[in-house]
């Protein structure tokens, strides 16, 4: 009887990789070793090592350039040895975190979160990475989208700020898919905050210093949302939902260059004159002040100023806005528990949001009316 001997690192990421070929996992080509290594969860060089292996087998020819190797007509009718990968997480726990990728240049926070959900979740076992989807524009097509989702083995599938059809894409591809951010879907898990609860507690805030006229601009969501946050604001601010939508008060919109955002807000600023505005994120917030610095208003003086974000880049400003301070932990948990096959509370989510609010230096009463 022959011996049984422990199995490497190497032997296991070998046999991975002989069943993911084996079951059609890419065509045409292995990915890059940088992206074998994220899927597999082990070292660059143990990747070169197991491809080397596969490549004597007769399993993959070498194409000479950037270490890419084609994919050989044997490796699909192959059948990979079985033996225990407990030391490599099986592709069958594979995440990917899609964002767009115009936000992300503009989001740390977001970035860091997505660098410490990969590191937990390696720990629970699962292959996580991360990429980006171009979610608009007139070149958008779900050939796009296949071809990055062919860079990955995914199982699962979380998007940042989606809109329905990117889901009905991944849905149709076989995908589980969860959302944070964008609008909301029947039938798909969203692991953001119950929106009525926050803006509720932001548009109290105000409402309880005298603001009334209260612009909450959603330069880049869908006019569903934008209902959504005018039915919990109204009656706060003595409006009915139609009216804070008919006048400009709550409105939405794609505009998605800075200059559209801009112009966008410094039209409703010169027409409506509010005295407070609740900024969606960072972004929205950095435009704002740029408008405001043209139209020579400041905060709170002018225009008092709430961020509806959690970016930590904001600690170093000036003047300190007036925000929220989530940390990952809240998302990571919500990121596990979906995976888990578990429900996620939105409206916990929402209270845990809101005992992070930050009283900055952008808040304040409304500016005396003169007699």
């Amino acid at each position: 009887m022959t011996r049984l001997r422990p199995l490497s690192v190497i032997d296991q990421a070998e046999i991975s990789l002989r069943h993911a070929m084996a079951q059609g996992k890419w065509s045409g080509v292995l990915p890059s070793f940088v992206t074998l290594s994220e899927f597999l969860g082990v070292s660059v060089p143990t990747v070169s090592i197991a491809v080397s292996r596969l490549a004597k087998a007769g399993l993959v020819a070498s194409q000479g350039k950037r270490r890419r190797y084609r994919i050989e007509p044997a490796a699909r009718r192959a059948r990979p040895r079985r033996a225990s990968l407990s030391g490599v997480p099986l592709p069958s726990r594979y995440l990917l975190i899609a964002g767009i990728p115009q936000r992300d240049q503009l989001d740390p926070w977001r970035s860091r979160l997505v660098m410490e959900a990969i590191r937990e979740l390696r720990r629970e076992g699962w292959v996580c990475d991360y990429d980006t989807l171009p979610f608009s524009g007139a070149r958008v097509s779900k050939a796009g989208w296949d071809r990055v989702l062919a860079r990955h083995s995914a199982t699962h599938i979380l998007l940042f700020d989606a809109t329905p059809p990117v889901v009905k894409w991944a849905q149709s591809r076989g995908l589980s898919v969860a959302m944070m951010g964008g609008q909301a879907l029947p039938g798909v898990p969203s692991l953001g905050v119950d929106l009525e609860v926050v803006i509720r507690h932001v548009v109290g805030k105000l409402a309880s210093l005298g603001h009334r006229k209260v612009l909450i601009p959603l330069p880049d969501d869908p006019p569903a949302m934008a209902t959504a946050v005018a039915q919990a604001a109204a009656d706060l601010l003595g409006y009915t939902p139609s009216q804070l939508m008919d006048r400009g008060w709550v409105y939405s919109g794609r505009l998605r260059t800075p200059s559209e955002r801009r112009a966008s807000l410094a039209a409703s600023l010169r027409r409506l004159s509010p005295t407070a505005m609740v900024c969606m994120s960072l972004r929205d917030y950095l435009v704002v002040k740029d408008v405001m610095r043209d139209l020579a208003l400041t905060a709170p003086r002018d225009l008092s100023l709430i961020v509806m974000d959690s970016n930590d880049d904001m600690d170093w400003m000036n003047p300190a806005p007036t925000r929220f301070n989530v940390g990952h932990d809240l998302i990571l948990r919500g990121v596990l528990a979906w995976l888990a096959g578990k429900p996620f509370d939105t409206a916990q989510s929402a209270k845990a949001m809101i005992k992070g609010w930050v009283n900055g230096e952008t808040l304040a009463a409304p500016p005396a009316v003169p007699a």
